[in-house]
């Protein structure tokens, strides 16, 4: 495995409400990915698409369960834009029924499980670096 010093930083805005959770993923992921952003619903990243359409993510990361909607409502709507369509989606929750995993793969996003707890987000940081670099390759 390549230490993460070697490995490629891939830019990414996460749609997440949760502050605290929010704090979690900053921590976890920064030694792997760029923040670019984050904003707290679907409309909100289509309006910071469009404004950064200059510095796009490589991977958009998602909570599953966002308040009044469901993140994975975002994708119909990225694939629809010729200028969007190439940014890989990657869902994400503590707890997701097997019938939404199901949605999202049907529309072509990935899932990956929340950690729990903090200590698990550098596990949590390297699966999602994985999976991005195979969306993007």
């Amino acid at each position: 495995m390549q230490s993460i010093s070697t490995m490629s930083k891939y830019k990414i805005v996460i749609i997440e409400h949760d502050e605290e959770e929010f704090v979690f993923m900053q921590k976890g992921l920064s030694d792997l990915f760029e923040i670019l952003g984050r904003v707290s619903d679907v409309s909100s990243l289509l309006l910071w698409l469009n404004q950064n359409s200059d510095n796009l993510p490589h991977v958009i990361l998602v909570e599953a369960y966002l308040p009044g909607q469901r993140g994975y409502e975002i994708i119909p709507l990225l694939q629809s834009n010729p200028g969007l369509s190439h940014i890989p989606v990657i869902v994400t929750s503590t707890i997701l029924p097997d019938s939404t995993i199901k949605n999202c793969l049907d529309q072509g996003a990935l899932f990956i499980s929340k950690p729990e707890s903090i200590s698990n987000y550098k596990l949590f940081a390297d699966m999602l670096h994985r999976l991005t670099e195979k969306k993007i390759y």
